[in-house]
């Protein structure tokens, strides 16, 4: 999940997340109804033959991304002052 532009089905999510399923599709509706992910089924040429339902893509919006980088950068920026603080040898 590096590149926030790319599309990722909803199984890829859910392992990328670390989440049940019960739980990661509730949360992404809610985040497609605020604007911040949009979604798209894959086309029927390519999941009929295989005999399997259509796969749904996710992929932040402009909104998302900005949303999940302001989320993150206190985790990163915890995670960097950690490393400065390790004892050197």
């Amino acid at each position: 999940m590096a590149d926030p532009t790319s599309e990722y089905y909803g199984l890829e999510v859910a392992k990328g997340a670390d989440l049940p399923s019960g739980t990661l599709y509730p949360l992404l509706a809610r985040l497609e109804g605020r604007g911040f992910v949009e979604s798209r089924y894959e086309e029927p040429e390519i999941y009929t033959g295989l005999g399997r339902p259509p796969r749904r893509y996710y992929r932040l919006t402009q909104d998302g991304a900005a949303l999940a980088r302001s989320a993150l950068a206190p985790r990163r920026s915890a995670r960097f002052s950690r490393r400065d603080e390790r004892p050197r040898r």
